[in-house]
């Protein structure tokens, strides 16, 4: 029997998510917690697959109608690359378990983008104003599996300093602003027990350019994710 060579999809998958890391932004793997009463606490914790970040979102049903978010990620090697941001909202628990949520939040973060064809990087900062409607429906199947979808819309502004990243000439050093619009839907399942729930997340994001920074934004339009929910 022939020996098949598997090094060539290794290196295949190797070098995608060498690509990957690359970037200065990703859809965030924010939770999306459906909140349903009032002091209902969902702690979420989780794996992205752009990027190699860690995350975790803290969300609480602060009365029958309001709610309030936390969410931060960071990556697994250390690397500069940050995000933490913060919501408040409103949320309607319908008869049949379906439940509605609008947030309005914040975010920053640290860029840290590479090439390595220079080889050089992207150094610098990022904030953001957004707007988030999320719908869903828990308690499926006698509790066991939760699914809903999200969409972030926003403004996302950032500093960047050229250090080799777009190009080895003089010109290093140059700092880069960038004003985006963004489109950001999240669609999720969780599944597990009452209170321990095992959840899977696909994110993607669009980004329209408002500036005219002359230079492109390395972004990735895709994400997904995967990791552990706990309803208290």
């Amino acid at each position: 029997m022939m020996k098949k060579n598997y090094q060539p999809y290794l290196s295949f998958i190797l070098t995608s998510f060498l690509m990957l890391s690359c970037v200065a932004y990703q859809p965030q793997m924010v939770d999306v917690p459906l909140i349903h009463e009032k002091n209902d606490l969902r702690v979420d914790a989780g794996l992205s697959l752009v990027k190699g970040n860690i995350g975790g979102t803290f969300s609480y049903g602060v009365s029958d109608k309001i709610t309030v978010q936390v969410h931060g990620n960071t990556m697994i090697d250390g690397t500069k690359h940050n995000y933490i941001q913060g919501a408040g909202g409103y949320y309607k628990h319908f008869q049949n378990d379906a439940v509605m949520e609008l947030y309005g939040g914040l975010g920053y973060g640290n860029i840290y983008a590479y090439s390595g064809a220079q080889p050089g990087d992207l150094d610098g900062f990022h904030h953001q104003y957004f707007s988030q409607l999320n719908f869903g429906k828990i308690n499926i199947a006698n509790g066991k599996i939760d699914l809903g979808i999200g969409l972030k819309t926003g403004l996302l502004f950032s500093e960047m300093q050229d250090n080799n990243y777009y190009s080895n000439t003089a010109e290093t050093g140059l700092i880069y602003n960038h004003n985006m619009l963004l489109g950001e839907p999240t669609a999720f399942i969780r599944f597990g027990g009452e209170h321990i729930k095992f959840n899977l997340k696909a994110g993607a994001v669009a980004m329209q350019e408002l500036s005219n920074s002359g230079q492109y934004y390395p972004y990735s339009w895709w994400n997904l994710g995967f990791g552990v929910n706990f309803n208290f």
